[in-house]
């Protein structure tokens, strides 16, 4: 869940705008290098959303999203539109909006999925220690609901303030285990040889959860609040903070970047590589007419002092007035992290395209 607060600054900063029915589409993909704590992985998504709006006051939202995982393999990208590492999400919500306050409500379940990915692993031979090539196997499913309350001044001059506050609980059940394990010469390797491995060596709290092979339940509450100030009618700017906590362990669930992938409503900002304890996230939205930009900056702490994440995202947005009462957008998201972990840096990136049409 690296950007649960993208989402929450754009909804803050386009509370006064008009309310209309709509339909959206939005394509995105993405790609991670490997860490200690997290395969390297491929993705690409297809999210499509429907708005229905009875009144002026309600809105009522239906987001269907399917993510492609393609591990580390390449070729994997080209099965696209077969079942295999393909997750599906839906997300259900409605929106009340009684004058200058809103509230709202989201539910959303990603049923049962299999996906597989590669890592390295080390084990004991009769050379010592080396590294074997192994297919990690995660099936799990996701369920999830958030609370939304939102105060807008209502201010139709230059200055306005709209405050937003978040809670969100996730909850992963998932079962990680360690297939079809080879050297780098192609022999087969036991999960004998890397539990002796590790229980004479270090091995990661992810690494050693995987190799019992057993469900687990992880539970993630965030709070996130929001504040976006509105100058000279047409700049915003916004400063977002959002905590984490868990039942248990977040190590205990296995590779968590994994467990998550495609199972979250913010997934399509990109994957978190590690567990997070905290984000911090300053904004700014500029509009030059129906072009609008939006940039920001993220700082997100891993548990346990794991590493940290930087991400600087940018959304670009332009708007056609097609009719007295319909309206089209496109937009393009683009965003690319640096992650630190336990002394390795590493980078990602994620780019989306999307366009929405309200009548």
């Amino acid at each position: 869940m690296r950007h649960v607060v993208l989402a929450s600054c754009a909804l803050a900063a386009a509370g006064s705008t008009a309310r209309a029915d709509g339909v959206l589409d939005e394509a995105s993909a993405g790609n991670t290098q490997a860490t200690a704590s997290a395969p390297s992985s491929a993705w690409i998504a297809d999210k499509v959303a429907g708005i229905y709006e009875p009144n002026d006051a309600w809105q009522i939202r239906l987001d269907f999203t399917t993510t492609h995982d393609a591990g580390s393999a390449p070729s994997a990208m080209a099965r696209f539109g077969s079942s295999a590492n393909n997750i599906y999400l839906a997300n259900l919500s409605a929106e009340w909006d009684p004058g200058d306050w809103s509230f709202k409500l989201v539910g959303g379940y990603s049923p049962s999925a299999t996906t597989t990915a590669t890592t390295t692993v080390p084990f004991q031979s009769t050379s010592g220690t080396l590294q074997a090539d192994a297919q990690l196997q995660s099936t799990g499913d996701t369920a999830s609901a958030a609370a939304w309350v939102g105060w807008d001044s209502g201010l139709l001059g230059a200055f306005n303030t709209a405050v937003l506050a978040t809670a969100t609980a996730n909850e992963f059940d998932t079962q990680q285990q360690l297939t079809e394990i080879d050297d780098r010469k192609g022999h087969a390797v036991s999960i004998d040889q890397i539990q002796m491995y590790c229980g004479t060596h270090a091995c990661g709290p992810q690494l050693t959860s995987v190799l019992g092979a057993q469900e687990t339940h992880l539970a993630q509450y965030v709070l996130d609040a929001n504040v976006t100030q509105t100058l000279w009618g047409d700049t915003d700017l916004g400063i977002d903070a959002a905590y984490y906590l868990y039942n248990e362990d977040p190590a205990q669930v296995g590779y968590f970047s994994i467990a998550a992938v495609g199972r979250t409503a913010s997934f399509g900002n990109g994957p978190s590589l590690a567990p997070l304890l905290y984000t911090v996230m300053p904004s700014a939205i500029h509009r030059f007419g129906s072009l609008m930009m939006l940039a920001s900056v993220t700082y997100g702490q891993y548990v346990d002092d794991e590493g940290t994440d930087v991400t600087a995202a940018l959304r670009v947005q332009y708007r056609w007035k097609l009719s007295r009462e319909s309206r089209l957008k496109v937009y393009g998201k683009l965003s690319a992290s640096r992650d630190t972990e336990q002394g390795e840096t590493i980078g990602s990136g994620t780019l989306a395209l999307g366009a929405q049409y309200t009548w």
